[in-house]
């Protein structure tokens, strides 16, 4: 019997194309089955004749899922499937839900999917993270990063762990067709998967095309399906076909004006690059380099087709679309950094670092000796230390009065009332009569403590995961602040997100005599500027993800400009749909008496 939580969509068709019945296939209609959300109907595409041996397998494999067996004869990719399936059966439900047959959905795959989906009725497709097809904490791919010419940058070190690094994304300038959840008025708006490509490259230029529809495309990244990668996995062998694919999407997204020199140098490049394989000998690459252009040439009329197709449906300006593409130098970075990681893990695994080992020996001693020392020094200079920088209160009256005593901490210690502000029915940490001796000694009150805010991400600290074995163990990674801001502002259902910093806001052509101040905005119009990643980047990105996770109001500024802000006269205010005309728009509204003292630690 299925779990309770089990439940069925009824606004998804889900299509799985497979060559025949195979384990793998069985497998994926197995997960689907088991799914926490079933999709409204499955069909089970199979490029083969009729066979009811194969179709009452399928049936027998899908339990109570409403299950349909199409034969469309034999078919070159997967696109040329999903099309002929289309046309055998009647769509109803605004979402498709492309699987194939080596892409096994985890349990709650589909919800996570519809999740985001039914965030932004702009989102015309949604893709999970790939894992793994035995592995599951192995990444395989987080949405696709390439640039105009369809070089891929390579983001994912291979055996790269999933320790939610890559958590974070949102919108993606393309995804992979494995799992990808399609919403049915974007695809008949611009057509669905390019028939001239597969199994290399369908996804990306679909995805190109919905953004050019202005359309979204976004990653579910709390969506996962294993994928194992049939086609991909047979390396080498497979490289001119990926080559071929990267060769179509560049002409179809190149400019018109670039068309016949891309055209022209690929095709005298091929027999360069041919010669460069041989020179480090590798001949089966040199000859899927010619034959790469051989394909590229033969698809020239596809894509020209393509190109025509792409202007029919283009709506929003070709720069928006570029804002979301990589450069050379990411994609030689990306390269470089992979090359370095692989050489850095096979030297630490063959020979472990002496000096690495000496410091090791040596923190272990002067641990042993002066930890204890040393940690109670460093809490009691802290404690001191907060007397003075945190003593005036940042909170307007929702924590302790200043002038609490030790006698009125005990009473609220020992009782389930809090006479703060408007009052609170909750008792008080009795850890907070520690701090009673500090009174003594400094002459302060208790509410020189308790008249501050907590600083959740400031930095510092060892970044820690937990293992298999449930041990606790360091990991190397950066904490972003703005995107900590972000996730707490969310999780703590805040009415609005203030970035708050050194500059006025967000500038257009920042930098430059044309700079201008952007006021007002929404997410889709900051993330259309490219902003760069090592400055405005991360808090554009914070602001934009709180915006369109919560509905609610979020703005970049200054620090001392925080109220002005929130009266809607400084910074840049970013809301669902780029108008904010004060504190009234904020759900709920700003309290009349709020304390506005700040003050920089």
């Amino acid at each position: 019997m299925a779990p309770e939580s089990w439940a069925v969509r009824e606004d998804v068709l889900a299509i799985l194309a497979v060559r025949s019945f195979s384990t793998r296939a069985e497998r994926v209609l197995t997960a689907v089955a088991a799914g926490k959300q079933r999709p409204t109907r499955l069909v089970v595409a199979v490029a083969a004749q009729e066979d009811p041996a194969v179709r009452a397998a399928v049936e027998s494999t899908c339990g109570s899922v409403s299950t349909a067996t199409v034969f469309v004869g034999q078919c070159p990719n997967l696109a040329t499937v999903v099309a002929r399936a289309l046309r055998e059966v009647t769509v109803v439900e605004p979402w498709v839900w492309i699987l194939h047959e080596d892409s096994a959905p985890t349990y709650d795959c589909l919800s996570e999917l519809t999740a985001v989906g039914e965030r932004s009725t702009k989102l015309g497709a949604v893709g999970p993270k790939q894992v793994d097809w035995d592995d599951p904490e192995q990444l395989v791919e987080v949405g696709i990063r390439a640039t105009r010419s369809g070089r891929r940058v390579p983001e994912i070190d291979v055996g790269e762990r999933d320790q939610g690094q890559y958590d974070i994304r949102s919108d993606v300038l393309g995804i992979g067709t494995a799992g990808m959840l399609v919403r049915l008025a974007a695809a008949e708006e611009v057509g669905w998967l390019d028939t001239a490509l597969g199994p290399f490259g369908d996804g990306l230029e679909f995805s190109r095309r919905l953004r050019a529809a202005g359309w979204r495309v976004a990653i579910s990244p709390g969506a996962s399906i294993q994928h194992e990668r049939v086609s991909f996995a047979k390396g080498k062998q497979s490289y001119g076909k990926r080559r071929a694919a990267q060769l179509y999407n560049s002409l179809v997204a190149a400019r018109a004006l670039w068309l016949p020199f891309a055209v022209f140098g690929y095709v005298l490049g091929g027999p360069i690059r041919a010669l460069a394989r041989l020179l480090t000998k590798e001949p089966g690459l040199a000859a899927q380099e010619l034959s790469a252009v051989g394909a590229m040439i033969g698809m020239l009329p596809k894509a020209l087709a393509a190109r025509a197709r792409l202007r029919r449906v283009r709506k929003v300006p070709a720069s928006v679309v570029a804002g979301l593409e990589a450069s050379g130098r990411d994609v030689r970075v990306g390269r470089r950094a992979r090359r370095w990681a692989r050489i850095e893990a096979e030297t630490l695994a063959n020979r472990p670092d002496p000096i690495v080992l000496q410091e090791r020996r040596a923190w272990r001693a002067s641990t042993r000796k002066w930890g204890v020392f040393a940690a109670a020094a460093a809490a009691a200079a802290g404690l001191l230390a907060t007397i003075d920088i945190l003593g005036s209160e940042l909170t307007g009256g929702g924590l302790l009065r200043d002038s609490w005593t030790f006698g009125d901490l005990a009473h609220s210690a020992a009782h389930a009332w809090l006479p703060s502000g408007d009052g609170l029915a909750a008792p008080v940490d009795a850890l907070w009569i520690l701090l009673a001796p500090f009174v003594g000694l400094t002459g302060s009150t208790l509410g020189s403590f308790a008249g501050a805010i907590v600083v959740c991400s400031g930095g510092g600290g060892v970044p820690v995961v937990r293992s298999e074995e449930g041990k606790l163990k360091g990991i190397e990674a950066v904490i972003d602040k703005d995107l900590t801001a972000s996730v707490m502002a969310e999780a703590l259902e805040a009415d609005a997100l203030l970035i708050l910093t050194d500059v006025d806001g967000v500038f257009q052509d920042f930098g430059t005599e044309n700079q201008k101040q952007v006021p007002r905005a929404t997410p889709a119009e900051l993330r259309a500027m490219g902003l760069p990643s090592g400055s405005m980047g991360p808090k554009v990105e914070a602001v934009c993800r709180f915006v369109e996770l919560t509905g609610d109001m979020a703005a970049i500024g200054r620090l001392e400009d925080a109220v002005s802000i929130i009266d809607g006269q400084a910074g840049t205010i970013v809301t669902p749909g780029g108008n904010y005309g004060g504190p009234d728009d904020i759900h709920p509204p700003i309290p009349e008496q709020i304390d506005t003292r700040i003050r920089r630690a």
